[in-house]
């Protein structure tokens, strides 16, 4: 058979369900994970500095993001709205269901931003993950129906909301 090389994170990340996003996010977090072993101090701030490939950034970002430090998970979702894609804007979402207030804050006001700035066609790639989401039980209904369902009904949206509904 073919031999195939070491799959770039994002790569594999975009590759998921979009609900699935969840779950990896749960799994990092979980009390057995060991990908913050080693986690180097000040890893997002290089993120956000460094002239790194999109894909990986972004990956970087959503490990980054579900760090099981409530503080670092907040200093990376603060840096999400500058680097708009699918998998940030998944990073921000799944956030925004977070148990630490603070972070659900940012993470709404992340995901406002770049539902703005993210190509529509991302954000309908997304809407398994919306569903999802809206049944948590720590995301704010009010901000939800007005940012995210509001989305939907923009002017500007509304080729992105057909193309949603077709794809039922």
């Amino acid at each position: 058979g073919t031999q195939r090389g070491p799959q770039v994170p994002g790569g594999f990340l975009r590759a998921l369900p979009p609900q699935a996003l969840f779950d990896v996010d749960e799994r990092l977090r979980s009390w057995a994970s060991p990908v913050f072993r080693d986690w180097p101090d000040g890893l997002v701030e290089q993120l956000a500095s460094a002239d790194i490939d999109v894909p990986l950034r972004h990956a970087l970002l959503f490990l980054s993001a579900g760090h099981y430090n409530g503080h670092l998970r907040e200093v990376a979702v603060r840096t999400l709205a500058d680097h708009p894609g699918y998998l940030t804007l998944a990073t921000a979402l799944i956030r925004c269901s977070d148990w630490v207030g603070q972070v659900r804050e940012v993470a709404e006001t992340a995901t406002s931003q770049l539902l703005v700035h993210t190509d529509g066609r991302d954000v309908v790639a997304l809407w398994p993950l919306v569903l999802r989401l809206r049944a948590r039980e720590r995301v704010s209904e009010t901000w939800f129906t007005a940012q995210v369902e509001g989305w939907m009904m923009e002017s500007s949206s509304r080729a992105w909301s057909r193309e949603l509904l077709k794809s039922r």
